[in-house]
């Protein structure tokens, strides 16, 4: 990290320089209208310099001001903003008026700009860092959960470290849909990597680097309206986060701890009805021990299931049904003695004399949950600010540890924020952050479809008689025939095993921030220079032993490994401008040029036999090891420029222009022009409407275009080295993909119209937008026909159309001097349509899993259905039946689709003098979700569907109709199937008619509708006056708290949120996801 060190230098060095200039210190105190109490955090600014200050814990201010300084501006959210004239005064004390959710309300826009809210022609939503904070998620993203209208945030899993997804007015593209993530004006990385729903790691997204003790605030630009600067990446949203900055005046330190205990919320609804095995439902045993001449006529259900349904001798088929897996054998605690792992029968004894060694054949309910710990997640920070009113400074150190409620799953990170602000002149000021974050991890779950998941196990496909304590107890030990302690060794881990000794380690650290150089030229006019870093390297390392069921003995284990690195650099310059004409005329905006460079390095090495067993290293593989070595370059260049224009504080006309030129496109199309325009007209100035039932009216209307490129090294062809090497010789391979032809950007267009309501002196106030967004010229993956020698081409091949509507609403609902209760609700609906796709092509799939399901893309049809086999039904919607069972589909058809109907959330705070308290609910309605756990889990006969209603003991009857085959055609035999209208009456055994869900696709799609309490915190201050300690505050919290509602079809009962990573292909599908986590904790903050 000689990168780091360099920097840190740097760092100290401009901190520590400091010019001074003639000045005269002006003095005051700020306090609030409303009860006469002092105002803290008050931003205090010399007009038409980038001078200012911030009021400290006692609404007392200091700031040198040139002596020419006309006026002072005082801004504070919640406050109308007040300009007083200086007029040779160095006193000059304030009183701020109450503006619930301000008119004069201040926010970051693009290139970190910040514009009075009321001027914007678009949707911005900003958060406090402390609202954030309030939170205590150590993932950022998990943060903005049901805060902002229109913005979907999916958790991956419960695992520790585990990534999160977010959404902004949804999908708007085939590839990365991935808001832009930007730091104090640098944009930064959110990528991610790891999982797929067939297996893998998940090592979390890149956001979860910042830490949110840092954080001042966070807008989110919601179209590529309010985007359009930042350029193609931002065409998503962005995600604005804003940094602390020091405050001048005495050296403050604040002192902060947070401490959860996690615990799993809730898991899938299992049966405790019937064990492991085949054949040994109740049901099943009456019908077999009753037919006269088979060898199981008048056997009791003990010596049947004895020998016919479940005997242990191997775990691997040796015994009877004790090489499956699944839960299909006899009744739990029916009094029955059975060979079991830990009683094991011995092949060369009679079936009497094994049962003399039986274990009694008994439910274990909790075995599932009893895997799973109590986690810890504990954070600890320290702040450090102060100085003058040339040079402030600001250092924060964060420590967060956290264990997983997987057993041996944790994650350690250590965050550093450096910041100091120094007016070097009058005219100069010097802004540098850095940041930098350390994390470890010595093993993280697998995950997936995998056998390194151990829900993929216990979770899906397990004996629910298993007893979990065991398993526990003699993980690391072995039976008499040399295999590892477990339930079952033909498919399966020991649980315990596999988090034990199958580990992911993980060492990883980023280093990013920027130096900002604003100098003013004049009083209207300043250039402004920022350099950006985002720079991080990371070592992964994954190691299997020997005896695991994906490494035999024999084998000695297998591991792999691999280094990365990742740098982006972003530099831009631009000169901003700021001009009244009068008191009507304003005009501002911005002309500058952009340069972004990024490099990534990855190397990766790997043995899948060791000949040293458990021995993981390269020097001890047997044979080639497989090895890996990649290198890519990506740049851009842009120029970008913004007029607004605005007419007696009540018409706003802004414009912006960018042009891109991109490394990854040819070069006749490497360049690429985007405009946008937007338009707000406060209706209540124009007709002086304003009073205090109607206190703010605006419309606003927004149109944009933002186009975008692709990842680099797409056009053109290369071999790639095919590992380990054969007979010592390297193997190359050419490419599949054909290189494209004419690729061309891609092009977003979006448009905006919306109308903001503030009434009743603003404590009552909406504000509703109708988007739509169209995405054309999709760069994406088409097939093409093998005898090219390809089997795939990059082209320009679809447009996709999303619209949709959004409403912010709150209220201030009991505002006094003791009390005070406010409510905000978000609501949000939209639909993605695919319009186009490629002459010829009817369907492009986005993903797939077990076949024959698919998530597709079709013209004409909403984007994500979720293509399958599903059930024939007559035009009633009644199921046609054949022997009392479903009859198939002949083709794939829609069974779901992936996108939710419209997203909620309702967000209440509260104040009772020295207490506060705020709670959260949201939902997501519709989104279908193509579940595994529930798929596997009803096949291999684990849930609670499979034994509702006596079903293994009578059998079941399908709801349906009776169907009839009708010939269309004599001598093909083609024909279709008719419902009789006769009602079903055909009993099945469970076991075939859930054994019958192969191949089917419907069974496995349930709704993903959820309604959740999402936090609770309460918190209470105590202010000291006069004393070492100027404020503590103690509190207590609640994340995932509880689960309101979930759809019927959800009768597995798995989380709704659930996906792979960041990428589009992480939404409607799930295969034995990690347990949510419900986290309750306490809070203490002690300010100096």
């Amino acid at each position: 990290m000689n990168r780091l060190k360099l920097l840190l230098s740097l760092f100290v060095l401009v901190s520590t320089t400091a010019l001074m200039a003639q000045t005269v210190t002006i003095n005051g105190t700020v306090t609030a209208a409303e009860d006469g109490l002092s105002l803290p955090g008050v931003a205090v600014t010399v007009k038409g310099t980038t001078l200012g200050t911030l009021t400290d814990a006692n609404g007392r201010y200091s700031i040198s001001a040139p002596v020419n300084a006309v006026s002072l501006t005082y801004t504070f959210v919640g406050m109308k903003t007040v300009t007083e004239s200086i007029n040779g005064r160095t006193t000059i004390d304030v009183v701020m008026q109450t503006d619930m959710l301000g008119l004069d309300e201040v926010v970051v826009t693009a290139l970190g700009i910040t514009r009075e809210k009321k001027a914007l022609g678009y949707a911005v939503q900003e958060f406090s860092g402390s609202e954030l904070a309030n939170t205590e998620e150590t993932n950022i993203v998990n943060a903005l959960q049901g805060k902002a209208a229109g913005v979907q945030i999916t958790r991956a899993s419960g695992a520790v470290g585990s990534s999160a997804q977010i959404l902004i007015r949804g999908i708007k593209s085939f590839g990365d849909n991935q808001p832009l993530w930007v730091v104090d004006g640098t944009p930064i990385s959110n990528a991610s990597s790891g999982a797929t729903q067939w297996s893998g790691v998940d090592f979390g997204n890149n956001a979860s680097d910042i830490d949110p003790e840092i954080i001042e605030s966070i807008s989110i630009l919601k179209g590529a309206n309010a985007a359009a600067l930042y350029g193609s990446r931002a065409r998503n949203g962005v995600v604005l986060v804003t940094t602390k900055r020091g405050k001048a005046g005495r050296i403050k330190v604040s002192l902060s701890n947070s401490t959860s205990f996690d615990n799993i919320a809730w898991l899938p609804t299992y049966q405790n009805e019937y064990g492991q095995g085949m054949n040994g439902s109740e049901y099943r045993w009456k019908i077999r021990s009753a037919t006269v001449g088979s060898v199981y006529y008048g056997l009791s259900y003990q010596d049947y299931a004895h020998a016919y349904s479940f005997r242990y001798v191997n775990g691997m088929g040796g015994g009877r049904s004790d090489g499956v897996d699944e839960s299909w054998g006899p009744r739990l605690d029916a009094g029955l003695n059975l060979n079991q792992f830990f009683a094991p029968a011995d092949p060369s004894l009679t079936l009497a004399q094994n049962l003399a060694n039986a274990a009694p054949w008994v439910s274990h309910p909790n075995n599932v949950k009893d895997f799973f710990e109590t986690g810890i997640t504990s954070t600890s920070s320290v702040s450090m600010e102060g100085g003058t009113e040339n040079m402030t400074a600001r250092m924060t150190y964060t420590n967060v540890l956290e264990k997983g409620t997987i057993p041996n799953t944790d994650q350690q990170r250590n965050q550093i924020n450096l910041s100091t602000v120094m007016n070097l002149s009058p005219k100069l000021k010097v802004d540098v952050a850095l940041n930098y974050a350390k994390t470890n991890n010595d093993n993280l779950p697998g995950q997936g479809y995998d056998v390194q998941n151990i829900m993929q196990s216990i979770g899906g496909w397990f004996g629910r008689q298993v007893d979990m304590q065991l398993l526990k107890e003699n993980w690391d030990t072995f039976f008499d025939n040399g295999m590892p302690y477990n339930w079952n060794s033909n498919y399966h881990n020991n649980p315990y095993w596999t988090v034990y000794k199958n580990t992911t380690n993980r060492n990883r650290e980023r280093i990013f921030g920027n130096a900002v150089a604003t100098y003013q030229l004049t009083d209207w006019l300043n250039v402004v220079a920022r350099y950006g870093l985002d720079y991080y390297t990371e070592f992964r390392k994954h190691v299997t032993y020997e005896g695991s069921n994906d490494a035999g003995f024999g084998t000695g284990g297998y591991f792999w490994q691999n280094n990365r690195d990742n740098r982006e650099t972003n530099t831009d310059i631009f000169l901003n401008f700021q001009k009244d004409f009068g008191a009507l005329f304003q005009v501002s905006g911005n002309v500058g040029a952009a340069y972004r460079g990024v490099i990534y390095n990855f190397t990766s090495l790997s043995a899948e036999m060791l000949t040293v067993p458990n021995f993981f290293d390269v020097s001890n593989v047997q044979g080639s090891p497989g090895t890996d070595m990649y290198r890519s370059e990506y740049e851009q260049n842009s120029v970008f420029g913004s007029l607004n224009l605005g007419y007696a504080n009540q018409l706003y006309l802004d414009f912006t222009a960018r042009n891109d030129w991109s490394s990854t496109l040819p070069k006749e199309a490497w360049s690429y022009f985007y405009p946008s325009a937007s338009l707000g007209w406060i209706f209540t100035e124009t007709f002086g409407l304003t009073g205090s039932a109607f206190s703010f009216g605006k419309l606003r209307a927004s149109w944009a275009k933002v186009g975008s490129d692709t990842n680099p090294y797409q056009l053109t062809a290369s071999y790639t080295p095919i590992t380990p090497s054969y007979d010592g010789n390297t193997q190359f391979a050419y490419p599949n993909l054909l290189p494209p032809i004419g690729l061309k950007p891609e092009f977003t267009t979006s448009m905006e119209l919306g109308l903001e309501v503030k009434l009743f002196d603003n404590r009552l106030g909406f504000d509703v937008a109708y988007f739509n967004n169209i995405t054309n010229n999709q760069i994406l993956r088409a097939d093409v026909s093998g005898s090219s020698g390809f089997t795939q081409m990059l082209i320009n091949a679809a447009e996709i159309e999303s619209n949709g509507v959004e409403i912010q609403a709150y209220g201030e609902i009991i505002r006094t001097n003791d009390f005070s209760w406010t409510a905000t609700v978000n609501w949000s609906k939209q639909k993605t349509i695919v319009n186009a796709l490629a002459e010829g092509v009817s369907s492009y799939v986005l993903n797939s899993s077990w076949s024959p399901t698919t998530i597709e893309a079709r013209p004409g049809e909403p984007f994500g259905q979720i293509y399958g086999i599903a059930y024939q039904r007559d035009e009633f919607g009644n199921k046609l039946l054949d022997g009392g069972f479903e009859i198939p589909t002949d083709d794939p058809v829609v069974c779901g689709n992936t996108l939710p109907d419209w997203l909620g959330s309702i967000n209440n705070s509260f104040r009772y003098k020295q207490f506060t308290g705020n709670f959260s609910i949201d939902a997501k309605w519709g989104g279908d979700i193509y579940s595994v756990t529930k798929w596997f889990g009803d096949y291999s006969g684990i849930t609670e569907t499979t034994v509702a209603n006596g079903i293994r003991e009578n059998g079941m009857v399908v709801d349906g109709m009776i169907a009839e085959w009708i010939e269309d055609n004599a001598e093909t035999g083609a024909g279709h199937w008719e419902s009789t209208g006769v009602k079903n009456d055909v009993v099945v055994d469970p076991q075939a008619y859930f054994g019958n869900y192969w191949g089917y696709t419907e069974p496995a799609v349930i709704d993903g509708s959820y309604i959740k309490l999402r936090e609770i915190n309460l918190g209470y201050d105590v202010r000291f006056k006069n004393m070492m300690i100027s404020n503590l505050n103690v509190g207590l919290y609640a994340r995932n708290v509880a689960v309101l509602y979930l759809h019927p079809s959800n009768d597995i009962r798995i989380d709704p949120e659930t996906g792979y990573g960041t990428g589009t292909d992480a939404l409607g599908l799930e295969q034995y996801q990690l347990p949510p986590v419900r986290s309750m904790g306490f809070k203490l903050r002690v300010d100096f």
